[in-house]
């Protein structure tokens, strides 16, 4: 059992929202959304190559906006798709990425009114594409996707030492202490991520005494999310 004696990060009153949370998590993307989001950018990339396909005669040219809009599409595009590299999402990037070399150099003139409508139609079925698949790879990827923290053993003392905390300003009150952590939502009513640890198990308490007196001690199962094991964390004072 690894004993845990100090914390850099000061205490404080429950509800506690320490402002590296949200810094110190990474969500790995669902991959059924985001192969779903990849499907529908490989299609996009075929319908809107074929609404951009010409033939060498007879052409007419187009409104001048349509190129306008072609390139600031690709250039959003080539954008987000190295945001995608960086982010670790290197497939999506790359996707992206061919997707809006496709559109900027593609030819904005179009051949004679019959096969306006048919080019058209093309173009739009791929915009709704490129729309759907931003939507599955980039949002429901990432909303149904699994956080981490980034340093949980971090982010297991800082809760757990709240909590720690929070009992024993309970205890001087002469209050009852809840005999586990699920008590504590009902009973003091706390938010669930403030009685959890770093790998997402809820922290255990325990009530000792010493020298007389009542404590108690806030322990986490550690990585293996298994309790009484070697690796588990014990908190059993504030620094």
């Amino acid at each position: 059992m690894k004993i845990i004696a100090h914390s850099m990060v000061p205490p404080g009153k429950l509800p506690y929202v320490h402002l590296g949370y949200l810094a110190a998590t990474e969500t790995i993307p669902s991959k059924g959304f985001f192969l779903t989001g990849t499907v529908f950018f490989i299609l996009a990339i075929f319908s809107l190559a074929k609404g951009a396909r010409v033939k060498r005669v007879n052409e007419e040219s187009g409104p001048k906006w349509i190129g306008i809009a072609q390139k600031t599409i690709a250039l959003f595009l080539f954008v987000l798709g190295i945001q995608g590299i960086l982010d670790s999402v290197a497939l999506f990037g790359l996707i992206l990425i061919l997707l809006a070399i496709l559109l900027f150099f593609a030819r904005t003139k179009f051949n004679p009114p019959e096969n306006l409508k048919k080019r058209l139609m093309a173009i739009t079925a791929g915009l709704a594409l490129l729309i759907a698949g931003i939507y599955f790879a980039l949002i429901y990827s990432f909303n149904y996707g699994k956080v981490i923290h980034m340093f949980p053993e971090d982010m297991t003392a800082i809760n757990a030492r709240q909590l720690l905390q929070t009992i024993n300003e309970h205890a001087k009150k002469n209050e009852a202490i809840p005999k586990n952590a699920s008590l504590l939502l009902k009973e003091w009513g706390l938010r669930s991520a403030y009685i959890e640890d770093g790998w997402f198990r809820q922290l255990r308490i325990d009530k000792t005494t010493r020298n007389g007196q009542i404590s108690y001690i806030v322990t986490s199962a550690g990585p293996d999310r298994t309790f009484d094991t070697a690796d588990d964390l014990t908190f059993d004072k504030l620094p």
